[in-house]
């Protein structure tokens, strides 16, 4: 418990320092952001901008697990500083989960300037069910930690950086924009993080019904049970190789 407290307070310490450049990061997000989100308000249908807006919230959970995670890990590992905390006992895979204060500060600040343009148009948020939303944000949540960390132990092992393994960034993007009916609902959950994704977007119009989310929950214990038998097979790799990277010595 002490090692957790550790780990998340030297994010947390971290997100401090370098507040500029975790304020730069969300801003990024938000101007990126905000192309689909004036194109929805200048279509004048709150309910599709609100619909936008929670698709890119999602997306915003996805983008930043590669960068803010999985990128983070890579950069420790070119200060070589994992090693130290391998003879410390501290896995460095937990250490990179404790990244994720760091990941929610950004998606606050992004998300929050983000819905500045629906605010200044007049139109209040809009979420139709709240539970539903909170429960696929969880599960998104959880899956991005995943893929972040995936991505990040297997540009360890082949040392290819974890930028160029996170090719579907903006094909993502471009997916949660799609045109989807609540009849999908229930097979879309079942896709690793744009089910959740689609949920979160869905439930600013309408309730989910409990099916997508069961679908959504099962996919979420199936993608975290498979990342974390790689990252344990990883790790024990790790202890007799090293680690491995692409830099300048």
């Amino acid at each position: 418990m002490k090692g957790v407290r550790a780990i998340l307070w030297l994010h947390a310490l971290r997100s401090r320092r370098y507040a500029l450049t975790l304020l730069s990061n969300a801003l990024t997000d938000a101007l990126w952001a905000l192309i689909p989100l004036l194109g929805a308000v200048l279509m004048g249908n709150s309910s599709l901008a609100w619909e936008v807006y929670w698709a890119l919230v999602a997306w915003m959970l996805i983008a930043n697990s590669a960068w803010l995670v999985g990128g983070w890990l890579e950069y420790a590992n070119f200060l070589g500083v994992l090693e130290y905390h391998v003879h410390a006992s501290v896995s460095p895979v937990s250490l990179a989960l404790g990244r994720t204060v760091t990941l929610l500060i950004s998606v606050a600040i992004s998300s929050t300037l983000s819905a500045v343009p629906l605010l200044a148009a007049g139109w209040k948020p809009s979420i139709a069910d709240p539970a539903a939303l909170a429960a696929a944000l969880t599960m998104l949540l959880l899956q991005s930690l995943a893929y972040g960390v995936l991505l990040a132990v297997t540009a360890l092992r082949m040392s290819v950086p974890s930028a160029l393994l996170d090719i579907a960034s903006l094909a993502q993007l471009g997916a949660l924009l799609l045109p989807i009916t609540a009849d999908q609902l229930p097979l879309l959950s079942l896709i690793p993080l744009l089910g959740p994704a689609y949920l979160a977007r869905h439930s600013a119009l309408s309730g989910v019904e409990p099916a997508a989310l069961a679908g959504s929950a099962l996919t979420t214990a199936v993608v975290t049970a498979l990342a974390a038998a790689y990252t344990r097979a990883a790790e024990k790799r790790f202890l007799k190789t090293g680690f491995r990277s692409v830099g300048f010595v």
